[in-house]
């Protein structure tokens, strides 16, 4: 049995910093200690989180004006796939259930299949989607009015948004607050004394031997005790194709017109680009694979892309925009460890598995870690065994695996078939679980298929001519809404007015 009194954390950053912060949070009566190897924070490009993030600000009660603009925050509504059908449509999948009016499932189905089947609403655009199944559906699409009250939306619930933010400032800014209520050191790790899943103590480079009951890996892609722990990882980019990426940060042309309320994926030849809006900036990266484009060719592709995007918004691009950009490469990792927690030591963060750049579950996997953690030492006390680390475990391991499977389908649906990569996604990779593609149990799931153009529901079980009685009804509201959007603040207005004091 494994007493947990005293916690020590490895690794600072967000991962570090969300793990001590949910730790003490829960268990102020723990003894818990951070070590990171430096006290100056780092900036990103921005991160764009899922509404996990937003319940674990809840849990902090951290206050959106006060943590917001510490940390260039800007709101989420959606996630939008852009050109996947190859026709530069933009999709969107939001957080909230689609059009919380209709609860049954039985109804959700039916409009599923009568947008499917309907040739008045089958031949408008991929857009018009979002509008037929969200009462807000308009202010969506504008991609940067907001209004909170606006057709029922609304900051009250955590499944209605998420945010973008710079995950370097987020970090500092947990640090600050939190760090009086833990021990801090800042040192690094010299050596490590364990093995076989255990770790005994850790010296530090000031000579300090540092002993603890738990050990916590959030030293990132290092994996400076899993890997001494024995905890091996398991790829997947025999699905995931994509291994490299060039991010930027980009400034801001308008920010009326450029600082959407979305986070935006694009395709290009060899892989997709993020566009996540922050207050101060844009963060965008070209997540390619090395297989099928050079670094070279992706960075010209990706400064190109830069370009016409913002051209495409009707912004006048200066010469020499792209002149003052630092680029840098970002190694992509599908990889994950199927024992997180052995023994006495737990990877959280990239130590412990990452994905890839599309869906937004990089902070996810971190805080649903972190979380995890806590629920399972809150149910057992301070005495673990090991059927409580097989419980964690298996409850890590499989989310890890859900969203490999999910995020899989996006590639596997994309319509795009003009390049040597999409060709090899399209007929080569084979994929793990295409049951997902026919058991979709959610509604989530079913909405992000319709748009991928894919409809798992069968559409002789309903009545689809009585459901097109009804259709001009609802291009009515819809027509209705659009006008009424066109008189909303815009997001970056509401962030000025109501966030940022102003500024």
């Amino acid at each position: 049995m494994n007493n947990i009194n005293k916690i020590v954390i490895v690794g600072g950053g967000s991962s570090g910093w969300i793990t001590a912060s949910s730790l003490v949070t829960k268990f102020p009566e723990y003894d818990i200690t951070l070590i990171e190897s430096s006290d100056i924070p780092t900036i990103g490009v921005g991160e764009s989180t899922l509404p996990s993030f937003t319940h674990y600000k809840n849990i902090l009660g951290l206050v959106d004006s006060e943590w917001m603009p510490a940390c260039n925050a800007t709101y989420k509504l959606s996630i939008d796939f852009t050109n996947w059908d190859g026709k530069n449509s933009r999709a969107k999948l939001v957080f909230q259930d689609y059009d919380t009016n209709n609860t049954t499932e039985h109804k959700i189905d039916d409009k599923i299949n009568a947008w499917f089947c309907n040739n008045k609403i089958n031949n408008s655009s991929v857009e018009s989607f979002t509008e037929y199944f969200m009462p807000y559906g308009s202010m969506l699409n504008s991609n940067t009015k907001f209004e909170v009250g606006h057709a029922g939306f609304s900051l009250e619930s955590e499944d209605y948004y998420a945010y973008h933010i710079d995950a370097g400032l987020f970090g500092d800014y947990i640090k600050q607050k939190f760090k009086n209520k833990i021990h801090h050191i800042v040192a690094e790790v010299t050596s490590i004394d364990g093995g076989d899943g255990e770790i005994k103590s850790i010296t530090l480079n000031n000579n300090r031997k540092v002993t603890a009951d738990l050990f916590i890996d959030c030293s990132g892609f290092k994996r400076i005790l899993a890997s001494k722990a024995g905890q091996e990882l398991i790829k997947v980019d025999d699905v995931l194709q994509n291994d490299s990426a060039i991010a930027t940060r980009v400034p801001y042309l308008d920010k009326q017109v450029e600082m959407e309320h979305s986070t935006n994926a694009t395709t290009l030849s060899s892989g997709w680009v993020w566009n996540i809006p922050l207050y101060n900036r844009i963060g965008t990266g070209y997540v390619y694979s090395s297989k099928f484009q050079s670094r070279e060719s992706a960075l010209k592709e990706f400064k190109d892309h830069i370009i016409s995007t913002r051209k495409n918004k009707g912004l006048s691009v200066p010469e020499g925009f792209l002149d003052d950009l630092n680029y840098f490469d970002v190694t992509v990792l599908p990889q994950a460890t199927k024992t997180p927690w052995t023994k006495n030591v737990v990877s959280i963060g990239l130590s412990g598995g990452f994905i890839e750049p599309l869906g937004s579950t990089g902070l996810h996997l971190t805080i649903q870690s972190a979380l995890k953690l806590v629920e399972t030492l809150g149910m057992v006390g301070s005495g673990v065994t090991n059927v409580f680390r097989q419980y964690y475990n298996e409850a890590i391991y499989s989310n890890w695996t859900g969203f490999v499977n999910y995020i899989s389908l996006h590639f596997a649906l994309c319509k795009r078939y003009d390049t040597t990569y999409w060709k090899y996604i399209s007929d080569t990779v084979n994929y793990k679980d295409i049951s997902l593609l026919t058991e979709l149990e959610t509604r989530y799931r079913k909405m992000f298929a319709a748009q991928f153009g894919f409809n798992p529901i069968d559409k002789d079980s309903i009545d689809i001519n009585n459901l097109n009685r009804s259709i001009s009804l609802i291009e009515e509201k819809i027509q209705k809404n659009r006008e009424e959007v066109k008189n909303l603040s815009t997001h970056y207005k509401y962030l000025k007015d109501n966030i940022y004091n102003g500024q």
